[in-house]
């Protein structure tokens, strides 16, 4: 009975500081061998994960194809989350993710609009299926398939794009009304200005965007970088912004094929954690499993 009084007091809390930008996120990616974690464990991770400054908690999907999907390893998945809640930490519901939609994004335009409305259904069921689990426990939903600037760089696929995206966030805040998040990241096949203008397509239509900053997967040189990160997230008040948060990559990529990646050094990790942002954008971090506290706990490879 004090658990469940507790969890509906964090989720009241929640309610209110849901609509803040500045709260520091940690993304958690689930693998389902996440599931065996203790309990107990968790619930210390979780500790420590808050007692470091992190107040969300974003999940990066809450279905994987058919990972997550059996009624059994639900339960285990909402558990992790009661867990963290129960800690203090708010709930971005990460949906569905096909694994094969940075492959099957390339289809012509036709096949592309149908691709996407079935997607759509399955984030919606999925959506549907964690409401009636969490209820008021979740504080944005999270669409898990990135935006790239390769893939929606024609004017019909960035029109297909947008009506995907409204039709999803329309539908979702039927389905409970809460910030819809979404992530891109970019490797320098748009020029940072029309990078922005697509981004600026997507705030237009009321999702909050989150950019990852490409030092983890060393794509760009840290120069190329720092054109596109000062484009999209700007500190002058009169600027449009289309961004409102940046991720910090916590890993250093060993193998782009299959991905293979090892944690940044830990004071390294500290000082991205630790360090102060004059701009007014959100700080997110990728992710959990390669924070120090976990490294023990949840295996990277």
């Amino acid at each position: 009975m004090v658990i469940h009084a507790c969890r509906w007091f964090v989720a009241l809390l929640c309610l209110t500081c849901s609509v803040q930008v500045s709260a520091l996120g940690i993304f958690w990616q689930p693998q389902e061998r996440d599931l065996a974690v203790d309990n107990q464990a968790w619930t210390i991770l979780m500790q420590q994960v808050k007692q470091q400054g992190f107040e969300q908690l974003v999940l990066q999907w809450s279905r994987y194809g058919t990972s997550f999907s059996s009624a059994e390893q639900m339960d285990a998945l909402q558990d992790k989350m009661l867990i963290a809640a129960d800690q203090g930490l708010q709930l971005v519901l990460g949906l569905y993710m096909d694994p094969e939609f940075y492959a099957l994004q390339k289809q012509p335009a036709h096949a592309l609009e149908s691709y996407l409305r079935k997607q759509r259904s399955l984030n919606i069921q999925v959506a549907k299926q964690w409401q009636e689990r969490l209820g008021e426990l979740i504080t944005g939903w999270y669409i898990s398939a990135e935006i790239d600037d390769e893939n929606w760089r024609l004017a019909i696929n960035q029109e297909i794009l947008r009506s995907w995206l409204q039709e999803l966030a329309t539908e979702l805040q039927k389905v409970q009304a809460r910030p819809v998040y979404l992530s891109t990241f970019f490797t320098g096949k748009m020029s940072p200005v029309a990078y922005e203008h697509l981004l600026v397509q997507v705030a237009d239509i009321g999702y909050r965007i989150w950019v990852q900053d490409g030092s983890g997967v060393g794509v760009l040189s840290e120069s190329h970088r720092r054109l596109y990160l000062d484009q999209v997230v700007r500190c002058t008040a009169t600027s449009e912004q289309p961004v409102t948060g940046v991720i910090y990559e916590l890993f250093d990529m060993t193998s782009e094929a299959p991905f293979v990646a090892q944690p940044k050094s830990r004071a390294t990790i500290e000082g991205l954690i630790n360090q102060k942002d004059d701009c007014q954008a959100q700080r997110l971090f990728f992710s959990l499993r390669y924070l120090p506290a976990s490294q023990m706990l949840l295996q990277i490879e």
